[in-house]
């Protein structure tokens, strides 16, 4: 068996290289590149404050939100936030389009309970974002959403 001249070989390697490269930027268009926010460089700004209070929540004597799988429901309690609002947002790593942001009133407890049997099942981060006296809450809290 002969095998091509080097001049064919030569040829052979640029045109795999091309076609390989060619491959590669097709499959880079098809890929969905959606930001984790819209608002990533106002966050990025405000970096600081976040980590402060995500520290003051981690400060507090108790959890503020437990997902319980066997109900499929985030148990929220903020005793300190008795008369403010809460904010609870729920966040889609896959999908950007599936996130959204829950208005959590709580009772006079300081005690919510959020459904989350409508949301698709996977990976979820919860954030829940709340004020009190003055000081900013945040608590982060991963989700594995199964089917029952």
């Amino acid at each position: 068996m002969t095998f091509p001249s080097w001049g064919w070989r030569i040829a052979l390697v640029y045109t795999t290289f091309a076609v390989a490269t060619l491959a590669f930027v097709a499959f880079a268009m098809t890929q969905n590149v959606d930001l984790v926010r819209q608002d990533y460089y106002e966050q990025s700004l405000r970096h600081d404050q976040t980590m402060a209070a995500r520290q003051r929540a981690q400060t507090l004597d108790h959890q503020p939100a437990r997902y319980d799988a066997n109900r499929n429901v985030i148990s929220i309690s903020i005793p300190t936030a008795r008369e403010h609002q809460a904010e609870l947002r729920l966040y889609r790593p896959s999908s950007s389009t599936l996130d959204t942001t829950i208005i959590v009133s709580t009772d006079v407890d300081g005690n919510f309970r959020s459904d989350c049997s409508q949301l698709t099942l996977g990976v979820w981060t919860a954030t829940l974002r709340w004020t009190s006296n003055g000081h900013d809450y945040e608590y982060e809290l991963p989700l594995q959403l199964v089917a029952q």
